[in-house]
């Protein structure tokens, strides 16, 4: 620097740490260099000879200067419009003297551009609070649109005196803002990575609508209040969309919403209408978005559960099975293992309900049980196919399970799920279903539970280490005195987290999930307590002497790794 503050060699040392770290040299000298960001700044300007501009909260989003380019785009070559005046942009790029992008920006934007340079850093945090504030801004004012004529709609009709009139209903639905204003909630509700949607009519007050983000409910942000006159409407239109009755209201209905017909999102949506007090019905919308599989090592297994998932998931034929309660990954987790056996030589084929994860190499079906197409025919029909693997989306009766020993017995490797809350009780959970306990046990290889909770937001946690009370409170709700001593924690070598709150996750201090496992592996012990119907506290008492780790233990393990917090832990496990 021409400051003279920092040698060359020191500049040499912090570009090698930004490529090692993946941030900008600028900031590699500011926080192992102890230079300040004007100093910085400063060496900048005089170096491009043009003004340097740090990041600043609260400057107003120039929209139709950031609708000409995308968050990719800005983000790839580190430059951000910040503001227009007459026909000048000012534009913030990390390097003025790329002139072939200075005149690319230039051409897109139709105006004469001032650069000024910044770090690449505070550029991203402009990318990221622009966008993010053009886009609520851009949320809300379509929302009060919409709801300035469906309020114009709703005085047009008057009072809803004929509450039972089916074909009012239709006509309101079919309205252009109850359409557009339906299709926006779903819109945004898959941008905002919602994996539910509650549409919840009310007699007196405005329409409840709420969204589920990392297991959560939230009221939909930006949204106006929806008067209560529309919340018929608004299930009537859903239903249309599913093709449900929407003259039935008395009894649940199911279905599905292929979003691509009605609007600019590739998603199916599960449907399921309810009957609630005063004649309404609810609706809740699932978000069924086509995805990939996740790489088995990514899944979050602990080394020892991992290991134990490929053991098993490698054996010949007999049957696996993943628990727990609905969303809480256990279709994902079993895609990752078929994804890990998916070889040329493996014939797989998965019934599913209905099929969110596409595989190359994967022989994949939709069962559609109201025209008769069950898992248990899917699973039969299968057997013809001349299959090495079979995965059943659920077993949720004893025609389904009955069938799946049936082909485990026969040399075939069976997956499955079920809605259980641990690993031992799936045992007596199908026994008393009706299954023989004998065929049962020789075809069991093994049951994995699992739930999902928040992980801590990766932009703003705090770490910290534990005091004595907190590091003696976790090995407490561990449980296991052995076991924890095996794990080899050292309170003055733990680093913890906390939750702190951002932008970034709406001031959760929470932003994504992971899971947490517990796998009980089946020997011939467990199998001779599964033939004389044991209790589910023997199977796991026998388990954990074996070496199985309970849910709530492998969530304290994520908590020692930073991962998230006990509180999260004990919102999804029981002691």
């Amino acid at each position: 620097m021409r400051s003279g503050r920092i040698t060359q060699d020191q500049v040499d040392q912090a570009t090698g740490i930004a490529q090692k770290n993946g941030f900008s040299p600028e900031t590699a000298l500011i926080l192992n260099f102890k230079l300040t960001k004007d100093e910085v700044g400063k060496s900048l300007s005089e170096y491009y000879r043009v003004p340097f501009m740090a990041f600043t909260s609260g400057v107003t989003p120039p929209v139709e200067l950031l609708e000409k380019f995308t968050h990719d785009l800005l983000k790839h070559h580190s430059f951000v419009p910040v503001n227009k005046a007459g026909n000048r942009a000012t534009v913030l790029m990390a390097n003025p003297k790329n002139l072939q992008l200075r005149d690319d920006i230039a051409r897109r934007l139709g105006a004469d551009v001032i650069v000024n340079v910044s770090i690449k850093e505070d550029i991203n945090e402009y990318i990221d609070a622009f966008l993010g504030q053009a886009q609520k801004s851009a949320g809300s004012a379509e929302f009060n649109a919409l709801m300035s004529e469906i309020a114009s709609d709703n005085a047009s009709m008057g009072k809803e005196e004929d509450k039972a009139d089916v074909s009012k209903d239709q006509d309101r639905a079919n309205e252009a803002a109850l359409v557009k204003l339906v299709n926006a909630i779903i819109v945004k509700a898959n941008d905002m990575g919602a994996s539910d949607i509650h549409i919840e009519p009310r007699l007196d007050g405005p329409v409840g609508v709420r969204i589920r983000i990392d297991g959560s409910c939230i009221l939909m942000p930006d949204l106006p209040e929806i008067p209560n006159g529309s919340g018929r409407a608004m299930v009537a239109r859903i239903k249309i969309m599913s093709n449900l009755d929407i003259a039935e209201r008395r009894f649940p209905q199911d279905g599905k919403i292929p979003f691509k017909k009605y609007g600019p999102r590739d998603i199916e949506l599960r449907v399921a209408t309810i009957p609630t007090t005063g004649g309404m019905e609810d609706a809740v919308l699932r978000i069924l978005a086509a995805s990939k599989p996740i790489p088995i090592e990514k899944l979050g297994m602990e080394a020892d559960n991992l290991e134990k998932f490929i053991r098993i998931a490698q054996e010949p034929y007999g049957i696996f099975l993943c628990v727990g309660p609905t969303g809480s990954g256990k279709t994902t987790t079993l895609h990752s293992g078929l994804g890990y056996l998916n070889k040329p030589d493996v014939k797989i084929w998965t019934a599913e309900d209905p099929v969110e994860i596409t595989q190359v190499g994967l022989r994949q079906v939709s069962v559609m049980p109201k025209i008769g197409f069950t898992f248990e025919k899917a699973l039969r029909s299968f057997l013809r196919l001349d299959p090495d693997i079979i995965m059943i989306g659920e077993m949720r009766d004893l025609e389904t399970a009955s069938a799946a020993i049936e082909a485990s017995l026969t040399g075939h490797m069976v997956f499955s799920t079920l809605h259980t809350n641990n690993a031992p009780e799936t045992v007596t959970r199908l026994l008393d279903m009706g299954l023989d306990p004998y065929t049962f046990g020789d075809s069991l290889l093994g049951i994995l539970a699992q739930r999902l909770l928040r992980t801590l937001c990766k932009e703003c946690k705090e770490k910290y280490t534990p005091d004595e009370g907190e590091f003696e409170k976790l090995k407490r709700e561990f449980g296991d005195d052995a076991l924890w001593d095996k794990q080899g924690y050292v309170r003055e070598k733990t680093e913890l987290c906390r939750a702190r709150g951002c932008e970034r996750c709406n001031k959760s201090g929470y932003k994504g999930r992971a899971g947490i496992h517990e796998l009980l592996a089946v020997d011939d012990e467990i199998r001779h307590l599964i033939y004389g119907k044991q209790l589910s506290s023997k199977i796991r008492e026998l388990a954990i002497k074996k070496g199985m780790v309970m849910l709530k233990q492998d969530g304290i393990r994520k908590i020692m790794k930073g991962l998230t917090d006990l509180g999260e832990v004990r919102s999804v496990c029981m002691k």
